[in-house]
């Protein structure tokens, strides 16, 4: 069995088309549970738990997917904000 991140998982598992006819015990273990967390996030049930499941795992989908970012800062906005440091002290 090769390597295999949880985003590349993900995305096969996000291509992968299943019938009556796949053979489930043939799968890799990845792609087993990168299929149980889409059917997961979209299928919920229908009482709150179900629901909260489903947003739990649309939110981990979600953060392997993108990536997370720091809290109160846009990913665009953090690498246009620069700190410049001049050298007040005159040595140089």
């Amino acid at each position: 069995m090769r390597y295999v991140t949880i985003k590349q998982a993900l995305e096969r598992a996000a291509r992968m088309k299943i019938d009556e006819n796949t053979d489930m015990l043939a799968l890799p273990v990845c792609d087993l549970v990168a299929l149980t967390l889409y059917e997961t996030a979209n299928n919920p049930g229908r009482d709150d738990r179900g629901a909260s499941r489903a947003n739990f795992a649309r939110r981990m989908i979600f953060d392997r997917m993108v990536g997370t970012r720091r809290t109160g800062s846009h990913p665009a906005v953090r690498a246009a904000n620069a700190l410049e440091i001049k050298d007040l002290g005159g040595a140089g």
